[in-house]
């Protein structure tokens, strides 16, 4: 959970990549199911915006880490 709210609160792409990269061992299938619950949960409370911001951030993420 601490490396979703750190990868949110990234400024730009830039930041965020940077941040993954520093993370890139912890992202993994599960990493990815943990974004999912998340997402649902931000969803189920209303949290609409921040529930897409979360989804953008994982699709790139999975771009990312499928490309290294």
């Amino acid at each position: 959970m601490v490396l979703i709210k750190e990868l949110m609160a990234a400024k730009s792409k830039d930041d965020l990549q940077i941040k993954f990269g520093e993370a890139v061992d912890k992202v993994d299938a599960t990493f990815f199911m943990v974004v999912n619950d998340v997402v649902a949960k931000l969803r189920k409370d209303g949290k609409v915006d921040a529930a897409q911001h979360l989804t953008k951030i994982g699709d790139s993420l999975a771009r990312l880490r499928f490309m290294i």
